[in-house]
Order: structure tokens, then sequence, then C-alpha cells
């Protein structure tokens, strides 16, 4: 026999309920939980694995007498150490936590900060394109493509990098004197920045996309300047902001690399 419309309403009301009543507690579950510090007063989070199993980030010691770069996983935040100096800290993971990527000082009193790999308990050095310092800001899922910017020779302009295989990249730029990577996808074959477009590195930037060896311009919103700042594991969206027509003001933008392909 089959159920009349009546049953069958009450029927899915009855499912409405219990799903609108799921969705209440996983909501009431989500909590915010303190991660603490190395021992000092504050800690800032950065990254975290792609199963949310490993954090990391920046944290002050005791009586913040440095700020040390940290992973947080089991429940335990632990410090990375540093390169010689005072100050580090860690921005991204590779997708299962094991490689960690950040930038840190040589010795104390040395303001130059050079970017680092973290893998099985050792800090190691990535060097620069020439300059004093250089700075990792993302890493692929595998862990083994870094990105970031390095001062060049002169410590005058910075340039975006690849690290791969051991060797340092310069990416180049959009023909302004610096650019810098920001982020990049999965298999590390799409990364994203911004560069500037004029010669004297005080003009306009925009945010490019770099496939191979070549650096694409994104383009504006209609304004002089745009940034990416990430990319979708697959590389086909980047995200980040423009400045729009008639105004200075930077606003959110959501770009297809297919949009730009050519």
């Amino acid at each position: 026999m089959k159920p009349s419309k009546f049953k069958l309403t009450h029927l899915m009301i009855g499912l409405f309920a219990v799903l609108a009543l799921t969705q209440s507690r996983v909501l009431w579950a989500q909590t915010m939980t303190n991660l603490g510090t190395l021992g000092g007063t504050s800690s800032i989070a950065y990254g975290v694995s792609s199963d949310g199993s490993v954090i990391v980030g920046q944290s002050q010691t005791a009586g913040n007498a440095a700020n040390v770069a940290f992973k947080y996983t089991g429940g335990v935040m632990s410090s990375l150490g540093t390169l010689g100096g005072l100050y580090s800290y860690a921005l991204a993971t590779s997708a299962d936590g094991s490689v960690i990527v950040g930038s840190s000082n040589f010795a104390p009193g040395n303001l130059a900060s050079v970017a680092f790999k973290y893998i099985g308990g050792v800090m190691s050095s990535l060097g620069t394109l020439g300059g004093v310092s250089s700075y990792a800001q993302a890493v692929s899922a595998d862990g083994t493509v870094i990105v970031g910017y390095s001062y060049m020779t002169g410590d005058l302009i910075d340039h975006a990098f690849k690290y791969s295989g051991g060797s340092m990249t310069d990416l180049g730029t959009l023909g302004g004197s610096s650019s810098f990577a920001n982020g990049i996808s999965a298999d590390g074959s799409v990364i994203v920045g911004y560069s500037y477009k004029t010669g004297d590195g005080t003009g306009n930037y925009h945010a490019f996309k770099y496939i191979g060896s070549t650096m694409t311009d994104l383009g504006t919103l209609g304004g002089t300047s745009s940034s990416a700042f990430g990319v979708s594991a697959d590389g086909s969206v980047i995200v980040g902001d423009s400045s729009i027509t008639g105004n200075s003001a930077n606003m959110p933008l959501n770009i297809s690399a297919q949009r730009w392909l050519t």
C-alpha cells in the first residue's frame, strides 16, 4: 500500500527536524581552543596541515626573551628553534605537517632573516638570491617546493623565488624591480604573488601567476594595483585584492586561472 500524502508530509517534516537538530548540535559543539605559549605571554598561529593535526606559528618564550617558531600537535606546543638568533616564525606546512617553512634570524642582534625548512627536527637555511635576507611564504602539499622572496645582491630589491631540489630559483618580475611569491598550488606547479610594473619599485604592482618558467600578469579590477595571496589546490582559482576604477582602495578579487590562459 502506498503511504498517504499526509504520512509522507509528516515523515519529511520529521526528517528535516532531525537534520536541523543534528546541524544545531554540530554548530554548538564548535569551540575555540587556547594553544598556549612557549612560556611567554603571547603566540600566533599562521598555518595548519591538511588534516588539521599540525599547527605552526610563533610564540614568545619565557620572560618574553625571544619569539620562536612553533609546531603544535597532539596537544603539545614545541619550539622549532632558530638558525642562531632570537627570532623565528613558521608560516606554512606541507599537507601532512612533516615539512614546515618560515624565516629565522642568524644571530642575536642581527636583523637579517633567512628562509628555512624544518624537517625531522632539523631547521635548515634555504639561502638567498644574493642579498642578506629571504622569507619563505608557502610550501607545496608534498613539501618539495617552497616559495617566497629574497633580497638580491645589494639588498635594495626583492625577487620572488622557488626553492626545489636544493636550489633557489629567481622567478623574475613583471618588468619592475621587485616581486613577491605568496602562495603555491598543491602540486607546486602554480605560484602566485605580485610584482612591480615599473623599474623603480615605487610604481604600480600587479598580481601574477607563475607556471613553468613564465610569469603572467593577472591585471586589476580597473585600478592601478593588485596582489595575489592564495591559490586553490589545483591552481585554477587565485585570490587576493585589487584597487578598482577611480579608487585607490584595494578590494577582494577572485580570479579563475582559466580566464587568463591564452
